[in-house]
C-alpha cells in the first residue's frame, strides 16, 4: 500500500478539460506531460495501425514517453470533452521509483501495450480491468504441431505470438493470429462446435480467467458478438 502523503503528491497536480477533436500527444513527439484520464474518451491511432483504441476513464495516456523523454508511439486524440489529471512525467518517474514500483511496472506495461492492441481489449477498458488482467495471465508456449484442447471451464485464451488452426470436423475452420481469442463459451457458458487447436508455427497463448473478464460490458459485448458469428459460421 502506498501512503496516502506520497499519492498526494501526484493528486495535486492541475485537472484540465480538453475539448473534443483536441490532440493532446503527437505520434513521435517527445512530450513532458501525462494524463490520467478523469473522465471522457481519448482515441489512441498509431500510424500504420487499422485500429484505434478508445482509452476511458482511469486509463493513462503518454506515460512511457513522459517518464523517459521518448518520442510517442502514438497520437492521442480526445473523441469528446476531456478532464485530465495532467502530471509531469519526471514526477512520475520520481513517484514509481520511491516507491518501489520499476519492476513490476516495467512488467505489466508489457501486457497494458499488448493488451490495448488487441480487438478483444482495445476499446473502453480502463487500466484497472487491463491490470488485473494481466496480473491473472498464464502464459502456455506451443511448438510447431502442437494441439490444445480449448474448452476449459471459465477459462479465455488470447494469442500473444504464432498462429494456430482452429480444427472442427476434420476441417481447419479458421486461423487464429495475435490479438485472436477463443474459448469465448467458457466464459459465456455458450453451446459450440467441438473443435481443437494446433499450432502450425511456434506460438503463445493467454490463458485468462473467466471472472477477469464477464464483468466487463464492452468485453463481455464482444464475446457474445464473436460467438454468435463462429456458431452462424458451424450452423449451431
Amino acid at each position: 500500500n502506498i501512503a496516502e502523503y506520497r499519492l498526494r503528491v501526484l493528486l495535486n497536480n492541475p485537472v484540465k478539460t480538453f475539448n473534443p477533436g483536441t490532440i493532446l500527444i503527437h505520434e513521435g513527439e517527445v512530450h513532458q506531460e501525462l494524463f490520467l484520464i478523469c473522465t471522457g474518451i481519448i482515441e489512441q491511432i498509431q500510424e500504420g495501425s487499422d485500429l484505434t483504441v478508445m482509452l476511458s476513464a482511469g486509463s493513462i495516456v503518454g506515460d512511457i514517453s513522459a517518464m523517459h523523454a521518448m518520442p510517442a508511439i502514438a497520437t492521442y486524440r480526445t473523441h469528446c470533452f476531456v478532464r485530465c489529471l495532467c502530471i509531469p512525467g519526471d514526477l512520475y518517474m520520481e513517484f514509481i521509483v520511491q516507491n518501489n514500483l520499476y519492476a513490476n511496472f516495467e512488467h505489466l506495461q508489457d501486457y497494458w501495450n499488448f493488451l490495448r492492441t488487441t480487438w478483444i481489449f482495445g476499446d473502453l477498458v480502463n487500466l484497472a480491468s487491463l491490470t488485473r488482467i494481466a496480473q491473472s495471465i498464464e502464459k502456455i508456449p506451443l511448438q510447431n504441431g502442437d494441439t490444445m484442447d480449448p474448452q476449459e471451464a471459465g477459462v479465455l485464451y488470447l494469442v500473444q505470438e504464432g498462429e494456430l488452426q482452429r480444427i472442427s470436423r476434420g476441417e481447419v475452420k479458421e486461423v487464429h493470429g495475435p490479438g485472436d481469442v477463443f474459448g469465448e463459451e467458457n466464459v459465456l457458458m455458450t453451446l459450440c462446435d467441438e473443435y481443437t487447436l494446433k499450432a502450425n508455427q511456434n506460438a503463445l497463448v493467454c490463458k485468462i480467467p473467466a471472472p477477469m473478464v464477464s464483468d466487463i460490458p464492452i468485453v463481455r459485448w464482444k464475446l457474445l458478438e464473436l460467438a454468435e458469428r463462429r456458431q452462424g459460421r458451424t450452423g449451431i
